[in-house]
């Protein structure tokens, strides 16, 4: 590692501090807001009707039991009636923990001189509104938690090559500054968490891909299981796991079609692919495990109390987004378009016109190079949450814009990505035409060696992507990489040069 390359690390390491920095103070500044008086409904019922009631049960009663149990959000134990608690159990579980230990603090605040307002704060913190500041303060650092997850994210898919370590902070920045994500961090609304444990199932199935890790497997199922104990509607996230694993079958096939075979019609590639298969089974099955598992831990009761659960959140609250109930809430989406309504208000209002359109506009070139085979393993991953996420939730009449909010991390990606390509395209074209004023003048007449671009197209970047694992790149290759190319032998028979053939338009869009 030379002293250049160490100092560009901790150059990106001190403006992602910074990045995150301004991420939590946006999203944790005046949390106190409204003088106590909860204007999000959701964020008001869930803080001072169900967390108060959230209690371990006296001694001698069971705490898994459903309908004795001061753990089950979906029954009422002093009534004997059930609840309609729609949202995931885990966030609930959370902010009555936290709340109580920050209630234990206030005495130790106390001796230790602290103000007598912070003294007030953390006595009242497991009362109302102590519970919404306290959960509002959980959703900030959730959210500031996405933020570095889609730094992560872009850095693994796009910032591979050289020179291109700034695109992870871009994609950070966006995500640090979208208005739609600094918002619903001033509720204790469930969805920032759960789109936090979403992007990291994701960034852990692409990972999965890269190093067939049984760590990052059991990473994913973690983020998977959370996201989805977090609200119910991350259920499609499961695609992620199962996708990379038929990634991960796809290279072992490709390998063993590349493998040169004996006589008898076998070769070790065979084998290769064999193995890779079974891997790739393996792989997504402890994915898809661990996430059941963690579900079940951490929502137990929506499994204990299935007939409350599916009623209150498939039922009920699938009769809400459908518009079959009729409530007044709901009323301002009738006459609506599917997708284009949600579309709409994520640009004009959840991101702004500039950064809303480049979000959209990017995730349509990555359908592009997903159409002609040339989209990146970690774009394919992304798509694989976006599509049935949005697809059905676009259908909805309820079209709340925080539905919106689990794809906006990704878009951020996508739209780092897409000024990545940009900016490499117009890189090779600088390098091309400073190439053929050299060959002008020194008369090589064009003969020079190809460079081949990620994508597969001639250009002066050279990319290690996520097509190929960090762990793949051979001593060779990158020796390869940082030597100086060979000036070219001019003769002075070589032919003209060859002129190039335009790009057709649904080639350039898949240029990165």
């Amino acid at each position: 590692m030379t002293k250049e390359t160490t100092h560009r690390g901790w150059l990106v390491g001190a403006i992602l501090v910074l990045i995150l920095l301004a991420a939590f103070v946006l999203r944790t500044w005046h949390v106190d807001y409204a003088d106590g008086q909860l204007p999000h409904p959701d964020e008001r019922s869930t803080v001072a009707f169900y967390a108060p009631s959230i209690q371990w049960p006296p001694e001698g009663t069971n705490p898994l039991d459903p309908r004795r149990s001061a753990l089950n959000p979906l029954w009422d134990t002093t009534r004997g009636e059930r609840r309609s608690y729609t949202y995931g159990h885990f966030p609930l579980y959370l902010l009555v923990l936290t709340a109580n230990t920050v209630h234990k603090l206030a005495p130790l605040a106390e001796q230790l001189g602290a103000s007598p307002d912070l003294v007030n704060t953390l006595r009242t913190a497991n009362g109302v509104p102590g519970f919404a500041i306290v959960g509002r303060v959980i959703m900030g650092i959730a959210d500031t938690l996405t933020v570095f997850l889609v730094f992560l994210l872009a850095d693994r898919i796009y910032g591979r090559r050289k020179g291109y370590r700034w695109v992870g902070l871009l994609a950070a920045a966006f995500s640090a500054f979208s208005v739609l994500q600094v918002q619903l961090s001033h509720f204790f609304a469930v969805d920032p968490i759960s789109t936090t444990f979403t992007v990291l199932a994701v960034y852990g199935a692409l990972r999965m891909v890269n190093g067939r890790s049984w760590a990052w497997s059991i990473i994913t199922g973690v983020g998977a299981g959370l996201a989805i104990a977090s609200k119910f509607s991350a259920l499609p996230i499961l695609a992620a796991p199962v996708v990379a694993g038929m990634l991960i079958w796809w290279r072992g096939r490709r390998k063993a079609k590349e493998g040169t075979r004996g006589e008898d019609g076998t070769s070790e590639a065979d084998d290769g692919a064999t193995v890779s298969i079974w891997r790739a089974f393996g792989l997504v099955a402890v994915a898809l495990a661990v996430a059941v598992v963690v579900f079940a831990v951490t929502s137990p009761f929506a499994i204990l109390d299935w007939e409350s659960f599916s009623r209150a959140v498939l039922v009920e609250q699938g009769a809400m987004v459908r518009g079959q109930a009729d409530f007044p809430f709901t009323r301002q989406y009738r006459g609506t378009l599917p997708y284009l309504y949600h579309i709409e208000q994520l640009v004009r209002w959840g991101l702004g016109w500039p950064l809303g359109l480049l979000a959209f506009i990017s995730l349509g070139w990555v359908f592009v190079k997903l159409f002609i085979g040339k989209a990146r393993d970690g774009e394919i991953l992304i798509l694989s949450w976006i599509v049935p996420y949005f697809g059905l939730t676009g259908l909805f009449l309820a079209k709340f814009m925080r539905y919106s909010v689990p794809i906006t991390p990704f878009l951020m990606v996508l739209a780092a990505g897409l000024i990545a390509a940009m900016w490499a395209r117009g890189q090779g074209k600088e390098g091309n035409q400073a190439k053929e004023g050299n060959e002008a003048r020194d008369g090589s007449g064009g003969q020079k060696p190809e460079v081949v671009e990620a994508d597969g197209q001639n250009s002066e970047v050279v990319a290690v992507d996520d097509q190929t694992p960090p762990e793949e790149v051979s001593e060779s290759s990158v020796a390869d990489e940082q030597s100086p190319p060979q000036p070219p032998v001019p003769s002075p028979q070589s032919p003209a040069p060859t002129p190039r053939t335009p790009r057709p338009i649904w080639r350039w869009l898949a240029v990165g």
